[in-house]
């Protein structure tokens, strides 16, 4: 019996040395199906939860899962799924095969609100290139699925930070410090000051490593923490809250400015959904 509904299904075939994606795909588990029984692939998977909530079975560790938590299985890993929440899991799926990587352990952790948005946006370029079987389509398929496969190995920490990459250059302290309940609240001078550098060196290592000052940062962490909330069928309320807003009317004007929608119609409209 079929367990999930494909809402983008890619046969990729693409190599970077040893490393081959073959397949990319985005499943909506059928509300009837609230668990998935154990069993095992013959390659690697990358699993990235969308949306959704509910025990990760590997072996016989469970690890609870929602929006963000990011999986990784190796080979012949016996894992299941057993949904808690009322709704659905929505998950990214990555078959790939890599002889380098055959002795690692499972991986499991949970992605920023940035590292999150970073993928639904690869997502949507991909689903926009659609099925075309054009050489040009085939080669952005092909880049994109790597170039994705690629974010999710930094997330692990499986790979070094990228030059350029607004999410995983930050450095460790600053990125813990800017994405805490606490940051709203301090300016450019005193984030400075908990981690010991001065405010003009932290606005350059800011732009240089995100391209962006600290007010469009928070705009942009703000509106993703936003979405996601709002992906989850939480009121605009909550929404408002989970982005750090006490005013609903004041973050209705300001998720405005960041979208040129309001809140529920770009619900209505998220193509990731």
């Amino acid at each position: 019996m079929r367990s999930f509904r494909s809402i983008l299904w890619q046969r990729i075939a693409a190599r970077a040395g040893p490393l081959r994606v073959d397949a990319l795909a985005v499943h909506r588990h059928l509300p009837e199906i609230t668990t998935l029984g154990t069993h095992r692939h013959r390659f690697w998977q990358a699993l990235l939860y969308l949306s959704g909530r509910g025990i990760q079975e590997i072996g016989t560790a469970g690890h609870a899962v929602g929006t963000g938590s990011l999986v990784f299985l190796p080979p012949g890993h016996g894992h299941a799924f057993r949904r808690t929440g009322p709704q659905p899991a929505l998950c990214l799926v990555i078959e790939f095969t890599d002889p380098k990587l055959a002795r690692r352990d499972p991986v499991v952790r949970r992605l920023t609100a940035l590292e999150l948005g970073e993928v639904r946006r690869s997502l949507a370029r991909i689903a926009r290139i659609g099925d075309a079987d054009d050489p040009p389509a085939l080669l952005a398929r092909a880049g994109l699925a790597l170039t994705l496969l690629e974010s999710l190995f930094r997330a692990t920490g499986w790979f070094p930070s990228s030059p350029g990459s607004p999410v995983s250059t930050l450095p460790p302290p600053l990125r813990r410090l800017l994405e805490s309940p606490e940051s709203d609240r301090l300016d450019l001078t005193d984030l400075a000051r908990r981690i010991g550098q001065h405010a003009e060196t932290l606005s350059r290592t800011l732009r240089r490593t995100t391209g962006l000052t600290l007010g469009q940062w928070r705009n942009r962490y703000r509106l993703q923490r936003a979405q996601t909330a709002l992906r989850e069928k939480w009121t605009i309320g909550e929404a408002a809250a989970a982005a750090g807003f006490d005013d609903q009317n004041y973050f209705a004007r300001w998720f405005r400015a960041q979208t040129g929608v309001t809140a529920s119609v770009w619900r209505r409209r998220d193509p990731s959904r």
